[in-house]
């Protein structure tokens, strides 16, 4: 039913309980805003952000905050995908023709995925036991794949896992000398059975 929405983040703002509250109370415009501490979508209908916007500010200001303005912008929410919290938020067409909101993860959350597992395996960690480095890596992947197991982010779990994967597999090749064949010996199946390494790519998800 919304099609425009002002995504943005307030400094200090989840410290005031009554903004859900105060954007809207008295206001002619239907609105809807989505929190989560001091990040925050407004949908409203077509025609209205720049009042919304306005309207929050002005309740900011008030209390001598302010929007962090590299984090704002107002968009078609029915034609234009944004980041919220993690989430890329797409709109799309079903098969049969109904429109929805495809959420998977965002380009930046994979990269700082990538980046948590680079920090678990690189070259400087190669004198770590094994059995050590692995429950490690582990709790990275289950915490990020349980935070976005919900929304439509399944090919994005499996394709992540393909990538921790690879940097395992290298990760173990290097450390064991490179005494067996990369790819043939240090298999999916061998990552998983013998090195216990979490399936994320099996992670149920849920919409």
């Amino acid at each position: 039913r919304s099609t425009q929405s002002i995504s943005s983040a307030a400094s200090d703002v989840y410290k005031r309980q009554d903004l859900d509250h105060g954007v809207n109370e008295g206001s002619a415009q239907k609105a809807a805003m989505v929190r989560y501490a001091d990040d925050l979508v407004i949908l409203c209908a077509p025609g209205q952000s720049g009042g919304m916007r306005k309207r929050l500010e002005s309740w900011l200001s008030r209390r001598e905050l302010s929007l962090n303005e590299s984090k704002t912008r107002e968009l078609n929410a029915a034609n234009e995908s944004f980041v919220f919290l993690g989430w890329q938020v797409t709109p799309r067409r079903s098969k049969g023709g109904r429109s929805f909101y495809h959420m998977e993860p965002s380009t930046q959350s994979r990269g700082k995925l990538m980046e948590r597992t680079r920090g678990v395996l690189n070259p400087g960690t190669q004198w770590r036991a094994i059995k050590e480095v692995i429950p490690e890596l582990n709790a990275v992947m289950r915490g990020w794949s349980g935070y976005f197991r919900y929304g439509h982010g399944k090919a994005v779990l499996a394709q992540m896992h393909d990538l921790i994967s690879q940097r395992l597999r290298t990760w173990l090749w290097q450390k064991g000398r490179r005494s067996q064949p990369k790819y043939g010996y240090y298999t999916r199946r061998r990552l998983r059975e013998q090195y216990g390494l979490y399936a994320m790519n099996q992670v149920s998800t849920a919409v």
